[in-house]
This record gives structure tokens, C-alpha cells and sequence, in this order.
């Protein structure tokens, strides 16, 4: 059976080397900076049509403020924030646990943390709680099918092992890529291909969650 076409364990998600790209990048890993939640006008990407596809940054600070949980074995993004322009849309991250619950703390928490744009070399992410990214999950259903992906925790940490700054991910119907890049001067440069520089998740489990925006946050 095709893994990106059945319905997976939680933590046992698939790699392989096809479409949504979690680059990353060699860029300062300094404070996270906290911007509007919009995407920028710039687009990292184009597609043949000329549209963007759906791509975010993490600072590998972020990342490793997520993986230091020890409670954590993988990362969860969601689908945000979709508007009637072709070229929006955002990505949110969560921790996730062993049998795939979101890890969000206590009552109220902004667990979980949305990309807002690519400033030059600054990643923009805000901070948000499960609600506001509930919110943004609705958002994007209304203009387009919502998706959430996971990646290992050992995926995630292969990659950051290049030495890289950040994650860059970036949708493709429903196929998520890992890849590794550099930002240089405000513009993305691919670092290589191949199993030392990309993964890709075999989970958005369902395929579309369209149909229930809120499914993996009322997995708590």
C-alpha cells in the first residue's frame, strides 16, 4: 500500500524523498522574532501557474524549544490561515508524544507556533494557543482542504545535525518535504538532495482533513 495513502501510527511516519520541504537554514538561531501572523509579499517559491505553494520557516531555536521535551518523539504542522488569495496560507508546530497527543502544557499555553514571515534573514514565528490555532485550522478550510503532517523526532534531528538554522516546509498536495538549505541575503539556497538533506512524511493521516479542521487538536 502507498504510505502516503493509508492511515498511520501516530509516531510511525514515513520518509521519503518526494514533495513538502522542511529546508533548512544556516541562519542566526538567535530569539525568535514575533511578527504579524501574515506571510510576507516576497514568496520564497514559485509554482509553474505562478502561485506559491504553502511553505513556513522555524528557526532550529524553536525547534529545539519543542524537542527538548522529553516527552516528545515528533512534530506535528498544521495548515493556517487561508485566505481567497492564492498565495496565502501558513504553517503551525506542535510537539507531539508517543501516541500522537499534542503536548500543549497547561491550560491556556501558547504551545504551539505559527510561522509569519521571512524578514531578510529573520523568520517571523508567533507563539499561539490551541484556540487561536483552531482558529486559523477554520480559516484555511473555508478557501481550501486543511492538512497536518508529522515528522519524527529522529527525522527532525538528522536533518538539524547539518548544521543548519532552520526548517523550511513547503506543501505539495499532500506531500511534505524535508530539506536542508541556507538563507543568504534574504533567498533560499539548497544545501543537496539525497537522505542527508530531505525527508518526507507519510502522514497527513487522514489524507484531507477538510471535513474536520480541529481533528488532530481535539487529540489532546
Amino acid at each position: 500500500m502507498d504510505p502516503l495513502h493509508s492511515h498511520l501510527d501516530p509516531i510511525e511516519m514515513t520518509t521519503h524523498h518526494l514533495s513538502f520541504v522542511l529546508a533548512l537554514f544556516a541562519v542566526p538561531c538567535g530569539s525568535q522574532a514575533h511578527c504579524a501572523s501574515h506571510l510576507p509579499g516576497t514568496l520564497l517559491a514559485e509554482t509553474p501557474e505562478g502561485s506559491a505553494p504553502l511553505e513556513a520557516l522555524f528557526n532550529t531555536s524553536v525547534i529545539q524549544d519543542i524537542l527538548k521535551d522529553s516527552k516528545c518523539t515528533g512534530i506535528r504542522f498544521y495548515t493556517v490561515d487561508r485566505t481567497s488569495n492564492p498565495n496565502s496560507g501558513s504553517l503551525a508546530a506542535i510537539g507531539i508524544d508517543k501516541d500522537g497527543k499534542e503536548i500543549n502544557g497547561w491550560l491556556g499555553a501558547k504551545a504551539y507556533h505559527q510561522y509569519s514571515g521571512l524578514y531578510g534573514n529573520e523568520i517571523g514565528v508567533e507563539d499561539l494557543s490551541g484556540s487561536r490555532v483552531s482558529d486559523g485550522c477554520i480559516r484555511y478550510n473555508a478557501h481550501d482542504s486543511s492538512f497536518a503532517a508529522g515528522f519524527s523526532r529522529t527525522d527532525v534531528e538528522d536533518l538539524l545535525r547539518s548544521g543548519c538554522g532552520a526548517l523550511w516546509l513547503t506543501l505539495s498536495e499532500t506531500k511534505f518535504l524535508m530539506q536542508a538549505a541556507i538563507v543568504e541575503n534574504g533567498k533560499i539556497r539548497s544545501m543537496g538532495s539525497g537522505s542527508d538533506y530531505e525527508r518526507m512524511s507519510g502522514e497527513p493521516c487522514p489524507i484531507t482533513c477538510g471535513e474536520k479542521p480541529g481533528y488532530y487538536l481535539k487529540m489532546k
